[in-house]
């Protein structure tokens, strides 16, 4: 599956990965293992996501509303995107935010600016870039 989300720092930041061609099948089952997450979590659950190896292709923003509408838990927290310097998939992961109600979303562009992010906009968190970096590494390395 081209999906897996797990926890970053227990119960307060999940770490959304996606790799590979992304079909409609596993993004719902994706979603679903997200949310199961979310409610299991200690508001606000933040959430980083790394989709720098994923192919997602809609043909129309009809298809981007169809096969990519979710709800939003209400633990959820804010949610930043990472390592994508794809304008296209930027442009998806935004439109998926806009159509979802997501209203804490951030691009940053490296795991360290979405740390000194999340830290300075969640006093309570205290997330170190050096470990997030060698956590992301550590998924990657199995996808």
């Amino acid at each position: 599956m081209p999906f897996e989300s797990s926890w970053m720092l227990e119960k307060r930041v999940l770490y959304l990965h996606s790799y590979g061609t992304v079909a409609g099948a596993q993004i719902e089952a994706g979603v679903n293992t997200h949310l199961r997450l979310l409610a299991e979590g200690d508001a606000p659950v933040h959430v980083i996501i790394d989709i720098h190896k994923t192919t997602v292709t809609p043909h129309s923003l009809t298809q981007l509303r169809g096969n990519y509408q979710f709800k939003i838990h209400p633990n959820t927290g804010w949610t930043v995107l990472i390592n994508s310097t794809n304008k296209i998939i930027v442009f998806i992961v935004s439109m998926m935010m806009q159509i979802n109600g997501v209203r804490e979303y951030k691009t940053a562009y490296t795991v360290e600016d979405a740390v000194k992010f999340l830290n300075h906009n969640d006093k309570t968190l205290n997330l170190d870039a050096v470990q997030a970096a060698a956590y992301i590494q550590s998924r990657n390395r199995e996808s």
